[in-house]
Parts: C-alpha cells; sequence; structure tokens
C-alpha cells in the first residue's frame, strides 16, 4: 500500500493519527501533504523542515520552516513526513533522521511500503510468514556477496538498523547498478538492451560504457509521456542508438491506470492513477528481435512485466538484472518466480543504495557467452 494510494488513514495509527508532525520538505510535495491532511484532521504541523537555507524561517501555511539542525532538541518520538519524491534526497533525509534518533518517519514515496519499511513488527511478522521461501532464496544465490547481501537485508528489515544495509551498499560499490562484474556477466558482441523503465536515459549511457558501444539497438520503455519526451531529447543530444517506446512494460497489451510520473522516479501503475498509459507484453512487441539483456526498474510492475516476457527469455536467453524492492515481498517472489519457470539460470544479488531501495537481482543462463 503507497502513501496517495491509502483508502483510510487508519493504517498509519497510532504513528501519525491525530498527531503534531514534522513535514520535512518545504517544496511541493510538503504543500501537498499539508493541504491533503491538515485540513481534514488527520495530523497537525508542528513545524516544516528544509536544507535550503533561503528558506530557513519562512512560513508555509503559518508553520514555521526549521533548518535540520533546529531539530536535534525535539522528542525523538515526534511522527516526521518526509515529503519528496527524490531518491537521493529521500536517503540523505532518512540517513539524518536515523542518526538524530528519530523513530517515527513516514515516506510519502510511491514505491515504499509504508506498513513494512518503518514498522519493524509488522516487517518481523511477514518475514517469519516468509521464511522458507527466504530461505529457498538464499539456497539459490550463486556466490558469497550475494548471500551476504541478502542477510545484511534480512537483518535489516528485522531491526531498521541502517548499519545493516549500509554494509550491503560497501560491498556492491565497485561496479554500477544494472551493470555488475564480470563474474556475473559481460556483454556479448551486438547487445540488443531493454531498458524498462528508461526515466532520463541516463542508464543508456552507462550501458554505452559497459559494452564499449559495440551494441545493436536499445529499445527504451517508458510509460511516462513526460519522462519519454525527456528521454528522447537525451538520446538526440548523446546520439545513442536508442528508440523510446512511450509504453509500459506488463504481462498484457492494453492501457492501464497510471500515477505520477510527472518526475524521475515517482511514476506507477494505480487503480486510483490520475492519467491512462499503455502498456506491452515484450513477447507481443519485438518478436524478431534477439534480445541480449533485460532490465527492469519499473516501480512495482516487475512481475507482471516478467509475466509478459516469458517466451522472450526462453528463445533468447537474456542477462538480467531486475529490481526487487519496490513491494516487500519482491525480494524473493521474483527470484522463486524466475527459478520456477528458468531453472537453468544462476541468480545474484546486489544492493546499489544505503537505504531499502535498489535492490538488484541478476541472473543469466548458465552456459557459456560470445564474450567481447
Amino acid at each position: 500500500m503507497y502513501f496517495e494510494e491509502i483508502k483510510s488513514i487508519e493504517i498509519l495509527n497510532p504513528i501519525i493519527a491525530n498527531k503534531k508532525v514534522l513535514i520535512w520538505g518545504g517544496g511541493e510535495e510538503g504543500h501537498i501533504v499539508y493541504k491533503k491532511y491538515v485540513p481534514t484532521g488527520v495530523f497537525e504541523v508542528l513545524y516544516f523542515i528544509d536544507s535550503d537555507k533561503q528558506k530557513w524561517h519562512k512560513k508555509i501555511f503559518d508553520n514555521e520552516i526549521l533548518a535540520p539542525e533546529e531539530i536535534k532538541n525535539f522528542d525523538r518520538e515526534t511522527p516526521v513526513v518526509i515529503a519528496t519524491q527524490n531518491k537521493r534526497y529521500f536517503e540523505d533525509i532518512v540517513f539524518k533522521l536515523h542518526d538524530l534518533g528519530f523513530k517515527n518517519i513516514i515516506s510519502t514515496r510511491k514505491d515504499i511500503a509504508l506498513p513494512y519499511f518503518f514498522d519493524t513488527n509488522l516487517s518481523r511478522r511477514h518475514l517469519i510468514e516468509a521464511r522458507d521461501n527466504i530461505n529457498l532464496f538464499y539456497g539459490m544465490l550463486h556466490d558469497d556477496i550475494s548471500r551476504h547481501v541478502l542477510e545484511d537485508i534480512i537483518f535489516y528489515r528485522l531491526t531498521n538498523e541502517l548499519k545493516y544495509i549500509r554494509h550491503a551498499a560497501d560491498i556492491c560499490k565497485d561496479y554500477p547498478q544494472y551493470f555488475p562484474e564480470k563474474s556475473i556477466f559481460s556483454a556479448q558482441v551486438d547487445e540488443v538492451f531493454i531498458d524498462g523503465g528508461c526515466c532520463d536515459a541516463s542508464t543508456i549511457g552507462e550501458f554505452e560504457k559497459w559494452c564499449g558501444k559495440k551494441y545493436k539497438k536499445v529499445y527504451a520503455f517508458e510509460p511516462s509521456k513526460i519522462l519519454a519526451n525527456v528521454c528522447r531529447e537525451n538520446i538526440k543530444y548523446k546520439s545513442y542508438n536508442a528508440e523510446v517506446i512511450n509504453k509500459g512494460l506488463y504481462s498484457k497489451t492494453g492501457e492501464m491506470s497510471f500515477a505520477g510520473g510527472y518526475s524521475i522516479g515517482t511514476g506507477h501503475l494505480s487503480e486510483n492513477g490520475d492519467s491512462v498509459v499503455d502498456v506491452v507484453a515484450l513477447d507481443e512487441f519485438l518478436i524478431e528481435e534477439a534480445i541480449t539483456f533485460i532490465k527492469m526498474d519499473i516501480e512495482g510492475s516487475e512481475i507482471e512485466a516478467l509475466h509478459g516476457c516469458v517466451e522472450t527469455i526462453r528463445r533468447n536467453h537474456p542477462k538480467l538484472a531486475i529490481c526487487i524492492y519496490h513491494k516487500f515481498s519482491d525480494l524473493w517472489e521474483i527470484p522463486i518466480w524466475l527459478h520456477d519457470n528458468f531453472p537453468d539460470y544462476k541468480f545474484y544479488l546486489r544492493q546499489h543504495s544505503s537505504s531499502h531501495a535498489e535492490t538488484v537481482l541478476y541472473a543469466r543462463w548458465d552456459e557459456k557467452i560470445n564474450i567481447i
């Protein structure tokens, strides 16, 4: 359940309901949160917080904006709502709040399941219920680094102690996200890369570095019209050999309700969306193309999109880089589903962020490939 999709604010009790809270974020997102929840009496606002010096001691709806260091003397039980959709800013704020000892952190990010990532009791219960599947996933992993990463992620979710997730990210820091060390997989001749969730086309730049520009084609899928246009402009400017498809990857071809998508990392398929986007099953779209590499970072639709490319994977045996953090159970459900359907693949796990996000499952077909 995501912040914008909560039907009843009861899901947040007793963390913020009828409480006085701090809102970290004096920009547009902070205004949205205030307008949505304060007039209806869900909670009251003590202060806004923002790192921008130009905003300090100004007011939003008669609430003063404080500098981050000014909250050091607040009760550590005071709920803090992080009002930002930017992943980097979000991580920085979480680190600061944890270092200060604040315990009740709420996020407006749409890729964070609120009941899990900040309620260790609920998280622990679901992990215990899933322990057989977690153990199964652990046994599937093909190297020690992967197993250490999974252990760190589980300890982080059990305790909410950042030291575990920071350790996981530290042991994976030497290689860029989606393009791991050669012991996992290497670039082939004439790569055909599927960039699922291309956002601003930055991943295409990393792909070019990884394969030395010796590739055949990139197909970049992005359901947001705004971001698809950003991708096209960046691709044109950088002269990438890439085609932007303004569609989302999914298990079937058609139209879906979509929420957000006005900036990077904010858009996702949702029954309560504010727009309609086209989606496509990869099996029905690029049938004649010999796809060699599929990357998916698609805000919680990964398992559905994988259902839509079963035949593509069976036919072409592409390398896979799949995000498995947008939903709490993605961590084990996606790998187990892949293993059940493609038992000839080997699996690896890497953590590319010192927060809950950017956990990537890498998978490769277990056969020698034509290395550049």
